[in-house]
């Protein structure tokens, strides 16, 4: 995915600086901290 996202990055142009991360870790403990923070606004589930 990230090779992905750094292909059309560069071919569109788009910024240079990488992304912001916004979980501390990709687990269930790690998305659940993210909705507890004050940084989490919405949820949406599909």
């Amino acid at each position: 995915v990230e090779l992905l996202r750094n292909l059309l990055a560069r071919t569109l142009g788009l910024g240079t600086e990488p992304p912001e991360r916004v979980l501390d870790e990709l687990s269930l403990t790690g998305i659940a901290r993210f909705m507890q923070s004050e940084r989490c606004r919405r949820v949406v589930c599909m």
